[in-house]
């Protein structure tokens, strides 16, 4: 239940998607071959969508901008060093918030013939483990 999202984007994949491609490239004997594993490239405003629609709350509908995020970073490092307690966002992640990465997983679709898991079927999927394990 949270109203801010970032600008960036990266590339998400279901961890069922992971262990079947280790599983299938272990099965082909893909002997010094590199495979990306990834169902799908994401703005996290729609990652942060499907979660929210998951859980039953609504999106965030505020984008959380440079000045925003470089503020909050300062702020949790402050609070962590006060309270002797690890920051929820550092540099790092105010940093990779922000950033569009983008990965390709042709090789994997079609040399191991993987299909991936829609983000918003894994993400229900979870959330419904979820609240199953923490009623």
């Amino acid at each position: 239940n949270f109203n801010f999202y970032t600008s960036g984007s990266n590339g998400f994949v279901d961890v069922r998607d992971v262990v079947a491609a280790l599983l299938t490239i272990s099965d082909n004997r893909t002997n010094n071959k590199r495979f990306i594993v990834v169902g799908e490239n994401m703005p996290y405003r729609i990652l942060a969508n499907h979660i929210a629609k998951a859980f039953g709350n609504p999106a965030p509908q505020r984008e959380a901008k440079k000045w925003l995020t470089e503020i909050l970073w300062r702020l949790e490092k402050l609070r962590s060093v006060l309270f002797n307690i690890d920051p929820l966002i550092t540099k790092e992640t105010a940093h990779s918030a922000r950033s569009t990465w983008c990965y390709s997983n042709k090789r994997a679709t079609e040399q191991l013939d993987l299909n991936f898991r829609p983000s918003d079927k894994s993400i229900a999927d979870f959330v419904a483990f979820y609240k199953k394990s923490n009623p």
